[in-house]
C-alpha cells in the first residue's frame, strides 16, 4: 500500500517542489534588483555612509540566504519523495519475489480518500490466488 500511496501523492509533491523553486528564484531576482537599485542610489550620493554600504551588501546577502532556503526546501521535498518511492518499490519487489517462489498471485485495488486529517484513508480490495 505504501508503494501505491507514494505514487498517489506524486502530483502534490511536484506542485510543492515547483512552488518553492519559483519562490526561491523570485527572491533571488528581488535580491539582484535590490543590489542594482542600491548601486544606482549610491552612485548618485556624494559620500555613502556605513549604513548605505550595509544596505548595499548586507541586506542582499540575507535575501540570498532566504532564497537559498526556499531552493533547498524544494530539493529536500523532491529527494524525500524519490527516496520514499524507492524504499516502497524495494519492499514491494521483495514481497513479490517471495510470493513468486510459492507461485502465489494477487490482485490489489486501492482507492484513496482525500482526507486532510489522516491522508492514508483508503479502500483496499485484495484477492489472493493459488493459496494452498
Amino acid at each position: 500500500m505504501a508503494y501505491e500511496y507514494a505514487f498517489f501523492e506524486k502530483k502534490s509533491k511536484y506542485k510543492s517542489v515547483f512552488v518553492f523553486a519559483v519562490l526561491g528564484f523570485f527572491v533571488f531576482g528581488v535580491g539582484f534588483y535590490f543590489i542594482f537599485l542600491m548601486k544606482s542610489i549610491l552612485e548618485a550620493s556624494d559620500s555613502p555612509g556605513y549604513y548605505a554600504i550595509f544596505k548595499l551588501y548586507g541586506l542582499p546577502f540575507f535575501i540570498f540566504i532566504v532564497a537559498c532556503k526556499f531552493l533547498a526546501h524544494s530539493v529536500k521535498i523532491h529527494n524525500m519523495y524519490v527516496l520514499k518511492c524507492r524504499e516502497a518499490k524495494l519492499k514491494k519487489d521483495s514481497i513479490d519475489a517471495v510470493l513468486k517462489l510459492y507461485q502465489i498471485t494477487y490482485n490489489l485495488d486501492i482507492d484513496f480518500y482525500p482526507n486532510y486529517r489522516s491522508p492514508q484513508d483508503a479502500k483496499v480490495d485484495l484477492e489472493v490466488h493459488n493459496l494452498r
